[in-house]
């Protein structure tokens, strides 16, 4: 009977290793093994031996239930993979299979080789367009899940709406019923959707159909297709919110999501986290209401206070769903690493840089994003770097080339460059600046930054000086940069999409199409116009190994070109961290000012000797540099109207009672007088 058992599972295995792919490898090597020694015996023992073996390995080996039954990750095809079919109003194939899917109109992040439709730079009429899978026999099971990684924005354009859904067929193809509509989402992300009724059926396939609503759109990518039968009992752990610094003795609770990956509906399971694998913290949760593929966000109840400066190793896993031992922990545990816990948390300001052109049809769009996000915070800096125009620069080209992979599309742009594990590119869309641009502003950075300059408006010198403290001991290649930019450069743009009223900050509202023209006198701001530590920073401007507390210093000089209003023009200090691997050159903190331009105020003469004010701008004091014995400060608007008088405090002033703006500060000492323009946050 043993034989027979043995021989019929065997059998088994044969007829579903083209369609069934096991979790562990470690079992799919052991099965294997089995097979080769079942199939290749001429002896009695050796079958004995076999089926000890079998034995053995039984407890070990996942159910038949878990295999996959249908998988395809378009990596292996130039074009429509084998099996597949695809329907369209077209007398053409519209479905398009590579790792580039881009135009202007729709950037599609890098997800390697993916199935995508782009309606791009023309209008394709795609009413109605199927990319449909293989037939699949579902007959022999009673749960099946379908999993696909999906882009698409659900954009609206002149009235009409973009549409992509799901659909399955048990007929061949003749009658299709819906099964889910994709929600927009501006970036990859994985959906699941329950097969289970029509489990039973032994001819079902399942189609991906796209709609542009009579309308000129934009499109959708797809990618890593998989139908495979759930676990019964399987609770992964999706995500956990990440931190690269936490604040020395702060309270830390870890939160994240669950998702039921099981065939039964989910009522219970422990959370657990650790820290440099010390003690487990264990949290029962037992009033859960998970139906299969649902989620649940969780806040850990017990806190984590670190009380030491170092790095942690964080490991949080979810076990026991619904009392009993989880059939599939591969999915149960993330991690995070945090480089160290800061003794005090820095102002942190965002660097986005944008990769933008005057010839950019749809740049106006960026800086409408920009303005929107300025909206809701003070703490976003930016430096635009032109492409192939009479505002580029070749540091900035050097950046472009670098971060900038794939063609076809401008008006990306780099957060802090920085990262985010994967879950986007580090080149990414204009649409997802607002988030992230958030999600970095409450991320907490290892080091405060200030600066101060002077500026000579008759021989065009420019002294600049910046300011590190940082905030923890930390070793690394760090690095001080600094940017110039210009703003309110008045010359024409390309355009594509205008709103009347607000252009080109044309936000919050509908775009409305004009054919493709220019804007004769166009507002061109965050004019990247050079780079003093070209693109990778200064190298030598910061030790080795810093200190927590103690202030580091490094001093620029440049002259400005005469092709440039220094009116209108910005330094942007940074902090950054080098490393040969360009993803790894994180920007830690960001600082931004005017130039002191004082020609408004004053006529240059012998006496008038540098002093630098700084941080600048700054939101409470302000510090002075290079003072001696100085009087009384004397503080003016703008426009040259004296406000008041301040008493300079140990090389300080107190603006905390100021409102935000420009103000020009006048100080004497023995030496002579300095007037420094400075702007109150």
């Amino acid at each position: 009977m043993w034989i027979i058992k043995l021989c019929a599972l065997l059998k088994l295995r044969k007829n579903t290793d083209k369609q069934a792919e096991l979790h562990s490898s470690t079992n799919d090597r052991i099965f294997n093994i089995h097979y080769q020694v079942y199939t290749n015996m001429n002896h009695k023992w050796v079958l004995w031996q076999a089926f000890i073996l079998f034995m053995l390995i039984l407890p070990a080996l996942p159910s038949i239930s878990q295999g996959v039954i249908l998988e395809e990750n378009f990596e292996n095809s130039s074009g429509l993979p084998a099996g597949w079919e695809e329907v369209t109003t077209s007398s053409f194939p519209q479905w398009s299979f590579s790792e580039i899917g881009n135009t202007h109109y729709l950037v599609i992040p890098y997800h390697t080789k993916i199935a995508y439709l782009n309606e791009g730079d023309s209008d394709k009429e795609w009413p109605g367009e199927y990319l449909i899978t293989p037939a699949i026999n579902l007959s022999g099971y009673t749960n099946a899940y379908l999993s696909v990684d999906v882009f698409f924005k659900a954009m609206t354009y002149q009235s009409n709406t973009e549409s992509f859904g799901i659909e399955v067929s048990v007929d061949g193809g003749n009658s299709w019923f819906a099964l889910r509509y994709f929600s927009e989402y501006f970036n990859w992300h994985k959906v699941y959707c329950d097969l289970s009724e029509y489990c039973g059926n032994p001819n079902v396939q399942i189609a991906f159909k796209y709609s542009d609503g009579g309308g000129w759109l934009y499109g959708a990518g797809l990618d890593n297709v998989k139908v495979q039968v759930p676990y019964q009992n399987d609770a992964a752990l999706l995500y956990i919110e990440k931190y690269n610094f936490v604040l020395l003795h702060d309270t830390i609770r870890f939160k994240g999501l669950i998702q039921n990956l099981g065939a039964n509906d989910l009522t219970a399971v422990k959370l657990n986290w650790r820290v440099n694998g010390g003690s487990v913290c264990s949290q029962d949760i037992t009033s859960m209401s998970l139906s299969p593929l649902d989620t649940a966000s969780f806040l850990h109840s017990t806190p984590w206070v670190p009380s030491t400066q170092e790095s942690f190793n964080i490991d949080m896993w979810v076990t026991d769903p619904n009392g009993l031992s989880d059939d599939n922990p591969l999915n149960d545990t993330l991690s995070m690493h945090i480089t160290n816990a800061v003794s005090s948390k820095p102002e942190k300001n965002v660097f986005l840089e944008v990769f933008g052109a005057s010839w950019c049809t749809i740049c106006p769009h960026a800086a409408s994003m920009i303005a929107e996000i300025n909206d809701s915070t003070d703490n976003l800096i930016v430096a635009v770097i032109h492409v192939e125009d009479s505002y580029t620069c070749s540091i900035g080209t050097e950046i472009f080339d670098n971060y900038h992979l794939f063609p076809g599309w401008l008006v990306t742009g780099l957060i802090d460059r920085y990262d985010l594990y994967g879950e986007v590119s580090m080149d990414m869309d204009r649409y997802l600046w607002p988030y992230f641009v958030c999600h970095r502003e409450e991320k907490i950075s290892p080091v405060d930054i200030s600066a101060g300059n002077t500026f000579n408006p008759y021989t065009r010198e420019l002294e600049i000086d910046l300011f590190a403290t940082f905030r923890c001991d930390l070793m690394g290649d760090f690095r001080f940069n600094c940017y110039l930019v210009e703003d309110s450069i008045v010359s024409g743009q390309d355009n594509v999409l205008t709103i009347p009223d607000r252009e080109p900050y044309c936000y919050k509202e509908q775009w409305i199409y004009n054919p493709p023209g220019t804007i004769e006198n166009y507002l061109h701001m965050n004019v990247l116009r050079d780079v003093l530590g070209g693109a990778w920073g200064s190298f030598g401007s910061l030790p080795n190994y810093v200190v927590d507390g103690q202030e580091y210093e490094f001093h620029y000089n440049y002259t400005v070109p005469d092709s440039i209003n220094a009116n209108n023009m910005r330094i942007i200090g940074l902090v950054q961290k080098f490393n040969t691997d360009s993803s790894k050159c994180e920007i830690y903190n960001a600082i931004d000012m005017h130039l002191n331009d004082l020609t408004q105020i004053y006529q240059a003469d012998e006496n008038i000797r540098s002093m630098i004010v700084y941080p600048n701008p700054a939101r409470d004091k302000i510090y002075i540099k290079n003072i001696d014995k100085a009087t009384d400060a004397l503080i003016f608007t703008m426009q040259g109207e004296m406000l008041t008088t301040k008493k300079i405090i140990d090389n300080q002033i107190d603006i905390s009672t100021f409102m935000k703006g420009v103000y020009i500060l006048k100080l004497s000492d023995e030496k002579g007088v300095n007037i420094i323009k400075f702007v109150k946050q």
